[in-house]
């Protein structure tokens, strides 16, 4: 029993060849190999596994080492296997005890069985798949994890997932080890995931990620729904379109891009800046008392529903779009975008404060009578044109604009017989309100 320090740091070497080490003897059995020193020719250096090979711990602590197993060869680790700043590249099925990446350990792996079959402990390590491949290792988090896929591949985690710490990333693998672009598909196929953490964030900087099917996006839904910070950078994209039936995204950010290839889940927003991308049938809902920019496009399809007492700011968004309110005190910023309709807007105030140059608005009433509506469109040279869908009598609609405002309101049905039209509209007057109103 001994610790065997690799030491052949120039062009690097096979495993096997005694010379490589410091005790000129290869590793075995109850023995320790570590990966310690700095490459003596200014680049990293490999240890080749070509065959079997059987030893206590493997210990992997220079940025500069690079422990690559080729397809014939295969590790049986008793103990503890550790990449702590360096590369392991695994290409065989391996028998590992405790495995662990730390402080910028990368892993590749391209077969199911590269791990073993035991848990892989993150603590500010990544792990990257670089085939079409499925790991089963249950994944814990201790601080930060780096998840990804080679581009080109999905890699399906299947493992229970368990959050003990302050962040995951995905898309992120390289950590300056010149690994694989890491701009693949990652599937999170878990059946179960378990959060002990006091708050952690999710950065999806590249490629994409989605969740398994059915019972396998357990673990993809309570990730993505537990995180304080959900951010998806330019380029890369989010798909939650297995996320269950529904999925909360709190403090959404990023300009990448969100997908809905189910077109069946409900994205529930929180606190969103977001100025990316909605792309599909996607059905979002901001929740009661939140706060929600979204300032990118909203595709073709999407429908957005809102809480009570929210602010939704689409001042800068685009796209084509409807809107739904379950609830009162609703406030409502309206850009260029194309919105296909307004509807649901009955048991509470309404608010729609439009700062454009021109646009159209299309209100389609649903209940029984609105409380009050406010229609305000922006301080300066402005023109909106209205349409109300479904008025009666009992309706109480004020319209209020800045005395240079230009108001064009339609009303109908038409075909509705010419005194409740003239009523409707008498009681939904255009009033004009001055700009201290507002």
């Amino acid at each position: 029993m001994g610790v065997y320090v690799w030491t052949a740091t120039g062009a690097g070497g096979n495993w096997t060849t005694p010379g490589n080490w410091d005790q000129l003897r290869e590793p075995v059995g109850s023995d320790t190999a570590e990966f310690t020193n700095s490459s003596s020719a200014g680049t990293s250096y490999e240890a080749d596994i070509t065959s079997a090979i059987q030893i206590s711990s493997l210990e992997i602590k220079n940025a500069d080492a690079d422990v690559v197993e080729s397809s014939a060869g295969s590790i049986i680790v008793h103990n503890d296997f550790t990449v702590e700043d360096g590369t392991a590249e695994l290409n065989a099925t391996n028998t590992m005890s405790y495995v662990s990446f730390r402080d910028g350990g990368l892993v590749e792996f391209s077969v199911a069985g590269a791990l073993g079959v035991h848990k892989v402990n993150f603590d500010d390590g990544a792990l990257e798949g670089t085939a079409n491949v499925s790991l089963a290792n249950a994944l814990v988090i201790d601080t930060t994890a780096h998840i990804d896929a080679a581009a080109g591949d999905t890699v399906k985690y299947l493992g229970a997932v368990t959050m003990k710490g302050a962040a995951i990333q995905f898309g992120s693998a390289d950590l300056g080890h010149g690994a694989p672009d890491p701009t693949g598909t990652v599937e999170i196929a878990g059946t179960a995931f378990t959060n002990s953490s006091t708050g952690y964030t999710i950065d999806v900087t590249s490629g994409t990620v989605i969740s398994g099917a059915g019972s396998h996006g357990v673990a993809a839904d309570g990730m993505f729904s537990g995180a304080l910070e959900v951010d998806v950078s330019a380029g890369a994209t989010l798909d939650v379109g297995h996320f269950g039936t529904a999925v909360t995204l709190n403090d959404l950010a990023g300009t990448g891009t969100i997908k809905d290839s189910s077109d069946a889940v409900v994205i529930t927003l929180a606190g969103a800046d977001f100025g990316g991308t909605f792309s599909g049938a996607n059905k979002l809902y901001v929740a009661s008392s939140a706060s929600d920019v979204l300032s990118g496009n909203l595709g073709t399809a999407t429908a957005i529903a809102t809480g009570n007492n929210t602010t939704l700011d689409l001042t800068d968004a685009t796209g084509k779009y409807s809107l739904t309110s379950e609830g009162a005190g609703s406030v409502l910023k309206l850009g260029s975008g194309t919105v296909n309709h307004i509807t649901g807007f009955d048991s509470g105030n309404l608010t729609i404060d439009t700062n454009f140059n021109k646009h159209d608005v299309v209100v389609y009433k649903t209940g029984s009578g609105y409380e009050q509506m406010v229609i305000h469109p922006g301080h300066g040279a402005a023109t909106i044109s209205i349409y109300f869908f479904g008025l009666t009598s009992s309706d109480g609609i004020v319209v209020g604009a800045d005395s240079n405002s230009h108001m064009e309101i339609s009303y109908a049905p038409a075909e509705a017989h010419a005194a409740a039209v003239e009523h409707a509209v008498a009681e939904a007057a255009f009033v004009p309100m001055d700009h201290g109103l507002f």
